[in-house]
């Protein structure tokens, strides 16, 4: 009970907004075209140690839509946190269950807890418990084109977050987005998250550009907050002007150094809310894990440069 007392109080004070900028790191642990590592695998995933030093929020990556059940690995590394086991999650990192991706967004159309009001409020219901029952501190909403485009899951996906902040106000809700917005549910949440003066009603705690090539993330963030310089034409789809310090920006895993410390430089000028890695793999017994394309997995370089990156948002 006190693992996942620790994590509600930690998720409270990350929704304060009183905390440092984040360097986050989208986790491999589950993917159902994957033979070895499906949703179903039970395994004990362990961090690189560059991963354990260099980021803030791990991003575990990926929950099937259409059956919200959290992999047994996603569990098994969330209760591994402040144990300092060989490859555990250091106590004091952010843990963020993530739902959806490209894959599971264009695969599975609708989510079938987006497709009537009641069903996203029963899911709420159950996501809810995942601070207690896994270890989460937080829900990432990766809803992309497909089901992310059906004409019901904006309004629902909205119904969702209401309720889950309801039931569990402590629990995070990050939602990533393209650096155009043209996904219609994320743009929907993201209006009703925030007014266009600025008002934020407390429904997502950032939201985090997925434009990874360099330090081109930097590049859109007017399309979400309002910047001098920056006008939005009539019908723009995204009306809100989400305050910077909720706002991400988007890093290749394998992003050298320089470009590291750039956009490490712009966090902190403009007062936005951190870096976001896509990806990082992880480790099974010692041997690499489920991996994706090397050009894009931060393990196989494992910068130092993440870990002057975090002490730098820190301050």
């Amino acid at each position: 009970m006190k693992k996942w007392f620790m994590s509600t109080v930690l998720a409270a004070c990350l929704g304060s907004g009183s905390v440092a900028a984040e360097v986050g790191l989208y986790s491999l642990l589950a993917d159902d075209a994957d033979a070895r590592y499906p949703s179903h695998a039970d395994w004990q995933p362990e961090l690189h140690r560059y991963q354990q030093e260099g980021f803030s929020t791990l991003y575990f990556t990926f929950i099937r839509p259409d059956t919200m059940s959290v992999p047994p690995a996603f569990t098994r590394l969330a209760r591994s946190r402040g144990t300092n086991q060989p490859g555990a999650v250091p106590a004091g990192t952010r843990i963020i269950f993530a739902v959806g991706g490209i894959a599971y967004s264009t695969g599975i159309n609708p989510w079938p807890w987006l497709t009537s009001p009641e069903a996203a409020r029963s899911m709420a219901q159950r996501v809810a418990r995942w601070s207690h029952e896994h270890g989460a501190d937080g829900i990432d909403l990766d809803i992309e084109e497909g089901a992310g485009n059906d004409r019901r899951a904006g309004k629902n996906l909205v119904e969702f977050v209401r309720e889950l902040k309801r039931l569990n106000p402590n629990f995070l809700v990050t939602l990533p987005v393209y650096g155009y917005p043209q996904v219609d549910a994320a743009n929907t949440l993201v209006n009703a998250a925030f007014g266009p003066d600025g008002t934020d009603y407390g429904l997502v705690d950032s939201i985090g550009i997925m434009v990874y090539e360099g330090t081109m993330a930097l590049d859109y963030i007017g399309n979400y907050a309002k910047i001098p310089g920056k006008d939005r034409w009539e019908g723009f789809p995204i009306q809100a002007d989400v305050p910077k310090r909720k706002i991400l920006l988007g890093l290749k895993g394998t992003a050298s150094d320089a470009t590291i410390r750039s956009m490490t430089t712009a966090v902190k000028a403009q007062n936005l809310g951190g870096v976001m890695a896509w990806y990082g793999s992880v480790l099974h017994q010692g041997q690499k894990a489920l991996q994706y394309s090397t050009e894009w997995d931060s393990s196989r370089i494992q910068s130092g440069e993440w870990q002057q990156a975090k002490v730098q948002l820190s301050h």
